[in-house]
């Protein structure tokens, strides 16, 4: 009788230590989805108030049934059209210097593709 106590207390040992551990993960999981809903709620809020800020530049053009911006610059008989390489977040704006300097001469042509 003297080991089947012995062998009853260490399973509710097991058991307490499962149910600690249980409930840290759980609790680690809890927090980690709190924080995800959080981040996601003030995200939303912020895209909301920014939508409101941005001025739109240039103008659209129909693509496939979808608007793509773009900046059209200048008045000359030859056009020279401007496509972003990788990384550029604005590619209106970045080559803004550009187009205006050789705008007086040639009609400058700034697409921004779709995704920007």
């Amino acid at each position: 009788m003297g080991e089947m106590v012995g062998i009853k207390t260490t399973g509710n040992k097991s058991r307490k230590k499962r149910n600690m551990w249980l409930k840290i993960i759980g609790g680690i999981v809890g927090a980690l989805v709190l924080f995800m809903g959080i981040v996601f709620v003030v995200n939303a809020i912020s895209n909301g108030v920014e939508k409101k800020k941005i001025e739109s530049y240039g103008q659209y053009v129909n693509v496939d049934g979808k608007k793509m911006n773009v900046l059209i610059q200048g008045s000359g008989e030859q056009t020279i059209v401007l496509l972003p390489g990788q990384g550029t977040p604005a590619p209106a704006l970045d080559f803004k210097l550009l187009i205006d300097e050789i705008s007086s001469d040639y009609r400058v042509v700034a697409v921004e593709p779709f995704g920007y």
